[in-house]
């Protein structure tokens, strides 16, 4: 793909959405065709087994609307057990929709210990707040954080700043949560911007509110909400 045909790509991100190195060539499809080829690519290959595009089909179908969670649940299962990390932290995201915290936790956890960032950054999300587990745990979770800024995650700093302004850890801690998150959101959202489509900006979460892919008015309008 040239960089010509990446920005043409690019146009249709809403939000990020992560593209692993084998499924570049359907974003020349997504350039080409638009988000009906693109779906229809990604439709096929997940009919030949493709984990990857079991993953985002998952996750096109859990932005679609409210209630989508069960089908999110029956289109990534599989590629989840059978050990893809994509796929398993979009189905952690059905199974939070779906109403089931604690076993979403499970699959967060299992992404995770694969070294998926996106999944260590929302596992700190989890038990900073709780979800699925005994009570919530501040601590922990910038530890988790921390493991996903060794990773690259650039939307982990802003997540740790949000915990030290939001939680009592201290006043240093909420002093540096105030002073850096804006910077940290900046970063966030050039990289985002610079490339959507890589592991290292994608959260899941950020989508959940509208449709995934679709036209954009203006360059530079994706939205990005690390703190989310």
């Amino acid at each position: 793909m040239d960089a010509k045909e990446f920005r043409r790509a690019r146009r249709w991100a809403r939000y990020p959405i992560y593209i692993p190195p084998e499924g570049w060539k359907s974003l020349s499809i997504l350039a080409e065709g638009g988000p009906e080829a693109f779906r229809a690519e990604l439709e096929r290959l997940h009919s030949l087994g493709s984990s990857w595009a079991a993953a985002i089909l998952g996750h096109l179908q859990l932005t679609s609307g409210a209630g989508a969670g069960p089908k999110a649940v029956e289109v990534c299962r599989s590629a989840a057990d059978g050990g893809n990390p994509y796929a398993q932290y979009v189905l952690a995201w059905a199974l939070v929709d779906a109403g089931d915290q604690s076993e979403a936790l499970r699959y967060l956890r299992l992404a995770s210990l694969q070294g998926f960032s996106p999944a260590m950054v929302d596992l700190g999300q989890f038990v900073c707040r709780g979800m699925g587990t005994s009570a919530p745990d501040p601590k922990s979770a910038v530890g988790l954080l921390r493991l996903a800024i060794k990773r690259g995650h650039r939307g982990a700093l802003g997540r740790i700043c949000y915990v030290y302004r939001h939680c009592d850890l201290g006043l240093t801690r909420k002093t540096i949560g105030l002073v850096l998150g804006p910077l940290a959101h900046i970063r966030y959202v050039l990289s985002v911007w610079r490339n959507p489509f890589e592991v290292g900006v994608y959260l899941l979460v950020q989508s959940m509110g509208g449709p995934f892919i679709g036209p954009r008015q203006k360059t530079g309008d994706i939205q990005a909400r690390p703190e989310a």
